[in-house]
């Protein structure tokens, strides 16, 4: 089969035209490799449409878009000391956890998702919201351990949290973080709820597909 470069644009701009409208997204239920063949359609379609201005997610991306995570932000003023990612550990076991950023960023970086999450439990409670690089690395982390349920907690802390446009990339990990756990079905229910698609959603759904 012939590669994208090699395929003529007006050729593109003739196969491809239909594949605009996510509505057109085939079921869940088609057959593996007819939705693979739909995926890397659209994604050759994509590539047109951005090969001039590239839609991978960037810095200058996260300016353009703005969301609401960071909403709420006061509440990490008052914290107190900064402590250690240890010290924090130690504090919220002995005492139980009291809903800070130090303790969410020290129950992440020990792999300990369920205290985690319990943490971001405590500070949605409180009304204060965390950044979306913290939630990045959240599901990420719930990617590598194939921890299901705690990404999908996640995932659900996410669309709670904002109140306006989820950022592309933000999208996209959670969509490999399901990739990651072989919850395929419920990637693609995310994927075709997506406003906005970028090449890394195409590839993440094609290499999950191909799993």
């Amino acid at each position: 089969m012939a590669s994208f470069s090699q395929v003529s644009p007006a050729h593109h701009r003739a196969s491809l035209s239909k594949l605009t409208d996510s509505a057109q997204i085939p079921s869940f239920s088609t057959k593996p490799t007819t939705l693979i063949r739909y995926l890397s359609t659209a994604a050759a379609r994509t590539a047109y449409q951005t090969q001039t201005h590239s839609s991978r997610e960037s810095p200058r991306d996260f300016q353009q878009y703005p969301n609401d995570f960071y909403r709420e932000m006061g509440g990490f003023n008052n914290v107190g000391p900064v402590k250690s990612d240890q010290e924090a550990i130690e504090q919220a076991q002995d005492t139980g956890p009291n809903g800070t950023i130090e303790e969410l960023d020290a129950f992440m970086k020990d792999g300990k998702l369920k205290e985690a999450l319990e943490v971001l439990g405590l500070m949605e409670k409180r009304g204060v919201f965390v950044d979306s690089g913290c939630y990045l690395r959240l599901l990420k982390a719930c990617g590598d351990y194939k921890s299901i349920e705690e990404g999908k907690a996640v995932h659900g802390h996410i669309e709670r949290s904002s109140n306006s446009r989820i950022e592309v990339r933000v999208y996209n990990q959670i969509l490999e973080m399901y990739s990651k756990c072989g919850a395929m079905d419920d990637a693609y229910q995310l994927f075709e709820k997506m406003p906005q698609r970028n090449l890394t959603s195409w590839d993440t759904m094609i290499h999950g597909f191909k799993a």
